[in-house]
């Protein structure tokens, strides 16, 4: 059997944009680490974000990849 091989195709750089966090959340807990991912589930792409220091998580459905 002969596998066949997927050609990656090179992805946009993502797009940061700032916000001004209060004082106040800043003061409470300092450095926070956000981690995003994207993860299907029955082939039903959603994405997944937590919070390291504050231990929030919030998954959404995708409706389309390719943005």
């Amino acid at each position: 059997m002969v596998k066949g091989k997927i050609t990656r195709r090179p992805v946009k750089h993502v797009s940061i944009t700032w916000m001004q966090v209060p004082e106040e959340i800043l003061n409470k807990y300092g450095d926070v680490t956000l981690e995003i991912d994207i993860m299907a589930i029955n082939k039903i792409p959603f994405i997944a974000s937590t919070s390291r220091n504050i231990h929030f998580g919030t998954s959404e459905l995708i409706h389309d990849k390719t943005k």
